[in-house]
């Protein structure tokens, strides 16, 4: 018996469970993405329709539906918490993981004799990846897009290995239609055009044929109409006008919400998102153009060259598209790392690392995290005030403490030393061993997506969780809960503060404190969150009362709200 066989996938198991899965309720629900969908969810189910979803009442539409329903579902088995929240990101992660290394047993063995091989070192790849970990560790849609746009292409490419089957194609359309009803019409622009590419390189249009098709569009028509009827009924033209004009045309065709970037921005985030490995990158790319090369003049490819060049023409196309569109974030590109890691492991399997390392990208980027280490150890007590002052107001979600926690220096030098290891087994010679490289691949992702990061998101927004379940305990009791108590924000925007408090939140801006006074001035108790640099502001304001600071976050009320928190007459 071969225990290598059940060894290999036991490994890649655990490991992807201690990655995913570890600390997910260690660290505050950050803002806004995750602040906003971990409300709407919550608010659906409080409200108990599952058809609009809601944002501190008011209806949610940058989103299908999907994401919403799989996120109730996760409170209502898991409770509302932090865990349930990102619960469904890190499954998605764990599928594409497990779906991954599946194609050992759909792709027949002598085309590739080292197959069983290559899918281990794949997984270890992604696995190895930042933003991969970042992204399934995160209560966002991506994830959930990235599975069904990576099972939709798959069941796509083994359609086409065994004469475009009518059922491999249904399910493929099954999964790109639930990508629909998640994300919009997204994932149809990233998915159909790939389809398209490689069947011309291929000479292959089976899957054209009118009884497929029709298949595919009635699976689509059965997943997606009855939401999107049913939503159109409710909304109407506001529902076609905020989701498909704003969210998705607007979206494409101009820089929304500030989330802009250049023609690099994908290439800058790729190669620090998928370091250690983006060192194969220049190399990958050239082989793969070989490739193309090959099947444009030659159709008589192996069944591994064949993935290798499907998973490349994906990798193009999603790039491309994201890149043309002029809104950019960094979670947008993440459908495209399961298919960069086929690439990614074909490579290893069959050339010596020598061969493929690039110094020139490595270098770059290990010198930024240690420049960014040396920032966080050294200098960023010298530029606190001015990063203060790049706070705005009534846009931005956090608040900053006076001064920078003493943490973050211990926290940049345990960074500063992962990356340090990292570098020396990336750039020692004389060694071809990919365990040691996988190992230190593994060993710096996981110690910056895992610890790193969440110690930062602790120091940023626990003051707030914690202000905010503080007034949830007193307005949900009592006299506070017969009284109606209101809660306002002024100059401060945090949808995880709605979340926490479960009860809405009127955004006030500082332009119009007017508004704030004529909230103060009711009789009911009025709470107000805002930032300890609009204190002075705030005193002005005929009505405000001070309560409380916590880490550059102020509470604030009229003069009931006060004697409420301070005297807890609950």
């Amino acid at each position: 018996m071969n225990f290598s066989f059940y060894l290999r996938p036991l490994f890649v198991l655990f490991l992807s469970l201690v990655l995913l899965f570890s600390g997910l309720r260690a660290f505050p629900l950050t803002d806004r993405d995750e602040g906003e969908y971990a409300t709407s969810a919550s608010e659906m189910i409080k409200n108990g329709d599952y058809v609009v979803p809601t944002l501190n009442g008011r209806p949610y539409l940058e989103k299908p539906i999907l994401f919403f329903w799989v996120l109730s579902a996760s409170f209502k088995v898991f409770g509302q918490n932090e865990l349930a929240a990102r619960l469904p990101s890190a499954l998605s992660g764990l599928l594409i993981i497990l779906t991954l290394y599946g194609l050992y047993f759909f792709l027949p063995e002598r085309d590739f004799s080292g197959k069983k091989h290559l899918f281990a070192i794949t997984s270890l790849v992604l696995l190895s990846c930042p933003l991969f970990l970042l992204v399934a560790r995160a209560c966002l849609t991506d994830m959930l897009l990235s599975l069904f746009i990576w099972l939709s292409m798959a069941l796509f490419f083994l359609s086409m290995e065994k004469g475009s089957s009518i059922w491999l194609l249904g399910l493929s359309w099954l999964f790109l239609s639930l990508g629909f009803l998640t994300k919009g019409p997204v994932a149809m622009a990233m998915s159909l055009p790939v389809f398209g590419l490689y069947s011309f390189l291929r000479r292959d249009f089976l899957w054209l044929r009118p009884v497929r098709v029709f298949t595919g569009v009635a699976i689509f028509l059965v997943i997606n109409l009855p939401w999107y009827l049913a939503i159109y009924g409710r909304m109407g033209n506001s529902f076609i006008e905020t989701f498909f004009l704003t969210q998705n045309l607007e979206r494409f065709a101009r820089t929304l919400l500030g989330h802009g970037g250049g023609p690099f921005f994908y290439l800058a985030v790729l190669a620090i998102g998928l370091f250690p490995f983006s060192a194969l990158i220049p190399r990958v790319i050239r082989k793969d153009l070989w490739l193309l090369k090959k099947a444009f003049y030659n159709s008589g490819l192996e069944v591994m060259e064949r993935l290798r060049l499907f998973s490349f023409l994906a990798t193009v196309w999603i790039f491309v598209l994201l890149t043309t569109a002029a809104t950019k974030q960094i979670n947008y590109i993440v459908p495209v790392l399961p298919f960069f890691s086929i690439s990614m492991g074909c490579l290893l399997m069959e050339e010596k690392w020598q061969c493929l390392f690039s110094k020139w990208l490595f270098l770059p980027v290990l010198a930024l995290f240690f420049i960014s280490c040396l920032f966080l150890i050294f200098g960023l007590g010298q530029v606190w005030n001015h990063l203060q002052g790049l706070i705005r107001f009534d846009s931005s979600e956090y608040a900053f403490p006076v001064t920078p926690p003493v943490q973050l220096a211990l926290w940049g030098l345990g960074l500063l030393l992962v990356t340090a290891l990292c570098g020396y087994a990336f750039l020692r010679r004389g060694s071809e061993d990919l365990i040691t490289r996988f190992s230190a691949g593994v060993l710096f992702a996981g110690f910056f997506v895992i610890l790193f990061l969440p110690a930062i998101c602790r120091m940023v927004q626990l003051p707030s969780k914690e202000m905010a379940l503080e007034v949830r305990k007193v307005i949900n009791k009592g006299v506070a809960k017969d009284a109606g108590a209101t809660l306002a924000s002024f100059g401060l925007w945090k949808p995880s503060m709605i979340f926490y408090t479960g009860h809405p939140i009127k955004r006030i801006k500082t332009k119009h404190p007017d508004r704030l006074a004529k909230a103060l001035s009711r009789r009911r108790p009025c709470l107000v969150f805002s930032r300890v640099r609009l204190e002075e502001e705030l005193k002005e304001i005929k009505g405000f009362w001070p309560i409380g600071e916590r880490a550059g976050y102020l509470l604030g009320g009229n003069r009931e709200g006060y004697l409420l928190m301070k005297t807890k007459e609950y």
